[in-house]
């Protein structure tokens, strides 16, 4: 794939997102499966008496696999080797077979092999611009809503799980020219250790959550990391590593033209 086919898809996704709004896909079927998915957890996690994290340790999930979707915060289905492991561990859970007390309808039953998969994934929307303390948690941050994008196009920056993604809209002029005010961008935490120099991340320092370049320095008196603006005039800071709390790696930006 060329970059000019890449320009042509991000542009038609920017135009996609623009046309729909959140009122438009509140009934869309992949939204129903999110909250059929998430009174699912929150019922097994009531009949287990377990936390979210402590049924994703018992079927070796990662935490997030099983408390996005017991705090409404999934962004794409539970997958079927997901619910595989939750059957074979917990067979006794009477929601599989539809016989909770108040009758809540939850998916047990193996996906269609031939079902098309889905084409649209739903990212969340991060306001990271509030003050939220030292965390590198993005569930700490207040989110906005989900925003659709093509899942291809996904596909074509990352593999990451798109539970993993978010979006963030730009803030200031700091980073200006590279990133504009209202820019869309999209970040990837997965990705939250700098094993290269100069690339922008989405991070919290001294309390407060920003967008900047970051680079790895070594001083007299140590290791140390320098948070880089592209804008000239805004000079950069030298940090200790531990007082700077990455939240994700920049993988995307989107723009409106004109």
């Amino acid at each position: 794939m060329t970059q000019t086919d890449i320009s042509i898809i991000a542009n038609s996704q920017e135009q996609f997102c623009k046309s729909l709004q959140i009122s438009e896909f509140a009934n869309n079927p992949a939204m129903d499966g999110l909250l059929s998915d998430q009174q699912l957890v929150q019922a097994l996690c009531k009949w287990t008496k377990q936390t979210p994290t402590q049924v994703a340790r018992d079927i070796g999930a990662a935490v997030t696999t099983i408390s996005r979707p017991y705090k409404g915060l999934a962004t794409s289905r539970l997958s079927q080797p997901t619910l595989e492991k939750l059957k074979s561990h917990y067979p006794e859970f009477p929601g599989w077979k539809n016989e909770l007390p108040d009758q809540i309808g939850m998916r047990g039953e193996r996906a269609d092999p031939n079902e098309k998969p889905e084409e649209l994934a739903y990212i969340r929307e991060v306001d990271i611009s509030y003050a939220m303390g030292d965390g590198s948690e993005i569930d700490q941050y207040p989110a906005t809503g989900l925003i659709p994008f093509n899942l291809n196009f996904i596909r074509h920056l990352t593999r990451t799980d798109t539970d993993q993604l978010f979006i963030a809209t730009g803030h200031g002029e700091s980073m200006e020219p590279t990133l504009l005010r209202s820019d869309t961008i999209m970040i990837d935490t997965s990705v939250n250790r700098v094993s290269q120099q100069d690339m922008i991340w989405a991070l919290s320092y001294a309390g407060a959550g920003m967008i900047k370049r970051l680079r790895r320095i070594r001083t007299s008196d140590g290791d140390r990391i320098e948070i880089l603006s592209d804008n000239p005039i805004v000079p950069s800071t030298i940090a200790l590593p531990e007082d700077v709390f990455i939240i994700g790696k920049v993988i995307w930006i989107g723009r409106q033209m004109g």
